[in-house]
């Protein structure tokens, strides 16, 4: 908790350039730290293919007079798909590409279980019991997961912005008479992972390979907005 406190607080310190010494006070002053990891997974058993998409999130935000509010959760899709049987439409697999078949089941569910990471996200993992309600025939089933997620390369981009913001929207170049002076900086990491997954229904173990069609990202956001003596309340552009 406190290097995200820390994190927000030299966020301030950079944003508050030469630009804006001439400005009023910043009335609003937002910062988010979300980390996120995906995957999916596909297992073929004689006709039948079982898909399973995992997305996972931890999430830290405040803002002006406020304390850090955190936050994260664990979403589970899987879906059964009758690959032998002729279906009267392609029906795609989840992560993309194409296919033919029945859909024999669409499970999803949802719990509030924050997901774990490593610093600079070279790892993160998840595990939790999901109740899952079939989008077919709307019974439900018991799911109890586990994932990791191993890292590769670090990709690293950093985006900062100021600009005017007039009444009509962003300011256009001539224009000198600003009401907020909108500072924003967005610090960037992501990687390409190996995901691996132990799975169970309703007690029944699902067997999958690892798969490198997974992702580990986290996005740090800060935004102010600073009046400039003729606007107050709020633009509505951090958030």
């Amino acid at each position: 908790m406190k290097r995200f406190a820390r994190a927000g607080f030299v966020a301030a310190v950079l944003l508050a350039g030469p630009s804006i010494t001439t400005a009023g006070t910043p009335n609003i002053y937002h910062s988010i730290t979300v980390t996120m990891a995906s995957a999916y997974f596909v297992s073929q058993d004689d006709c039948l293919s079982t898909e399973v998409w995992i997305s996972a999130t931890d999430g830290q935000w405040a803002s002006q007079g406020g304390g850090v509010t955190t936050g994260g959760d664990l979403a589970v899709s899987v879906r059964v798909v009758d690959t032998c049987a002729v279906a009267g439409s392609a029906i795609g697999p989840m992560a993309g590409g194409g296919g033919e078949g029945v859909l024999l089941y669409d499970g999803f569910g949802r719990i509030a279980v924050p997901l774990g990471w490593s610093p600079r996200i070279a790892s993160a993992w998840t595990e939790g019991s999901v109740e899952l309600t079939d989008q077919l025939a709307g019974g439900t089933s018991r799911a109890w997961v586990s994932v990791t997620w191993s890292g590769g390369p670090l990709t690293h981009e950093t985006t900062p912005n100021n600009h005017g913001q007039c009444a009509a929207g962003e300011c256009l170049p001539w224009m000198r008479d600003f009401e907020v002076l909108v500072n924003t900086h967005d610090n960037n990491l992501y990687r390409d992972a190996t995901a691996t997954i132990e799975l169970t229904i309703d007690g029944a173990p699902v067997a999958f390979d690892p798969s490198s069609a997974a992702v580990i990202e986290q996005v740090k956001s800060a935004c102010m907005e600073i009046p400039t003596g003729t606007f107050s309340g709020d633009t509505d552009y951090c958030f």
